[in-house]
């Protein structure tokens, strides 16, 4: 990913947290501010962006190393411009010539109309799909991933894997603001499946965990 170094208070929050920075590449730029309104307990988003922060992200000799090092490369849909398309394609085509695994967030959202027409460059490339209920309608053959994982917002989540599904109960909760809890969930499982070399057997207990 990339991060606005304009932002002081943000890379301050960062250090402060303790948050890794090896994966972070640092650009003189401000970054994007999503903006979410809460009615009802639905959610509508709207962005704030310097548009030179995604140019940052390509493929050159430090992110090759770090791919080289990765097992898994993930991919989160906000990349709203075809211009920085291919910078991504690039990116994708590397890893998988490494033999790194790909992973994918469809992450859709309507006020960014140009996603859709996007999908269909990335999705060849997946080997573990993320997705929530609604956003099934962009996929055509859940049997063509090694693993797709579907969030079920208070149902819980259930994965398809070798064409068997493991479905997961929610946990009840008082509920605030959901912004993120997608993230949080898919990041356990990556991370997960990473410590235990993509063994698919646990799934049971991964999605537990995660949800």
């Amino acid at each position: 990913s990339a991060i606005g170094t304009k932002d002081h208070l943000e890379m301050e929050e960062l250090i402060k947290e303790k948050t890794s920075n090896v994966y972070l590449f640092k650009s003189n730029s401000f970054n994007t501010k999503a903006l979410v309104t809460l009615e009802n307990g639905e959610r509508e988003f709207s962005f704030i962006k310097d548009k030179d922060i995604m140019s940052n992200i390509v493929l050159n000799a430090d992110l090759k190393k770090l791919i080289d090092r990765s097992s898994l490369v993930h991919i989160g849909s906000l990349v709203d411009e075809e211009k920085y398309l291919n910078n991504l394609i690039d990116i994708i085509k590397y890893a998988k010539s490494r033999g790194k695994k790909i992973s994918f967030d469809i992450n859709y959202r309507e006020n960014i109309s140009i996603l859709p027409s996007l999908y269909p460059s990335i999705i060849p490339f997946v080997d573990i799909l993320k997705v929530s209920e609604d956003e099934l309608r962009f996929v055509d053959d859940l049997n063509s991933y090694e693993l797709v994982v579907v969030t079920r917002g208070e149902k819980g989540a259930y994965s398809l894997c070798s064409s068997r599904r493991i479905d997961v109960e929610g946990k009840k909760v008082e509920v605030v603001d959901t912004t993120g809890a997608g993230d949080a969930f898919f990041s356990t499982v990556l991370t997960r499946l990473d410590q235990n070399g993509f063994d698919y057997s646990s799934l049971e207990d991964i999605l537990k965990e995660a949800v």
